[in-house]
């Protein structure tokens, strides 16, 4: 009895101890945290940067360690199969639920951040418009976005913008939503969408017609103006 009692306490040990491992395991290996650059998270390096007393030292960290850092994830980050098939086995199980970042957000995350340190670092304009021809669609957003945000000069942006919103169709209309802003914040330097614009103020897409209005009105109002006066046609 004493020994089937010890065999019993064994065992659940070693299941505890197993589950310890696994855990200790799953830490390590799934990208579960913040990844941290010279021991601290990225906002803590960007809000130093904007302080006078430690500016220096968090540009520093932030040319030397994160910027490579986040365009080395941009670039290469990739969930390995194990990783996948991990993730949903364990997940498959009761009352277990692992918290794992995709790589794919992982890149856009990492795009997203070099655009907010933009100002520190000469390399990453070009880095985000090189992204600006990547194959995967929402990463070329992403990349936008983020020149956007940097107010780059209009020329090295806008181009783009306008030959995306032209070949968009009926049903890209979440993309058109993420790119007529974008066009807006250039106002008339982004002229060149104004027909493109103007099409779309007949979409019944949810929110389109009104977005391209906004951004007539910043962009082109007398195209805005013209289109409106056009007969049977009402101006909201």
């Amino acid at each position: 009895m004493k020994r089937r009692l010890l065999r019993i306490g064994l065992g659940i040990l070693g299941a505890v101890l197993l589950l310890v491992g696994a855990g200790w395991v799953l830490v390590r290996l799934l990208p579960t945290r913040e990844p941290l650059y010279a021991g601290r998270p990225f906002k803590h390096w960007l809000d130093e940067s904007q302080v006078a007393a430690t500016r220096a030292q968090a540009e520093q960290v932030l040319t030397n360690t994160v910027v490579p850092a986040l365009v080395a994830t941009a670039e290469h980050d990739t969930d390995p199969a194990w990783r996948t098939w991990l993730v949903d086995r364990l997940n498959s199980l009761p009352g277990v639920e692992v918290t794992h970042l995709p790589a794919d957000v992982r890149r856009g995350r990492a795009l997203y951040w070099l655009s907010l340190v933009g100002h520190t670092d000469a390399r990453i304009e070009p880095f985000l418009i090189g992204k600006l021809n990547d194959s995967n669609p929402p990463t070329r957003l992403i990349a936008a976005q983020g020149l956007c945000r940097m107010r780059v000069d209009a020329a090295i942006i806008v181009p783009t913008l306008v030959r995306w919103l032209a070949a968009l169709a009926p049903e890209d209309e979440d993309d058109a939503m993420i790119i007529m802003p974008l066009l807006a914040g250039y106002g008339p330097a982004a002229r060149a969408a104004a027909p493109h614009l103007v099409k779309l103020l007949a979409s019944n897409g949810k929110g389109v017609a009104p977005s391209a209005r906004y951004a007539l009105e910043r962009i082109d109002p007398e195209a805005l103006k013209t289109a409106d006066a056009e007969p049977g046609k009402k101006s909201p």
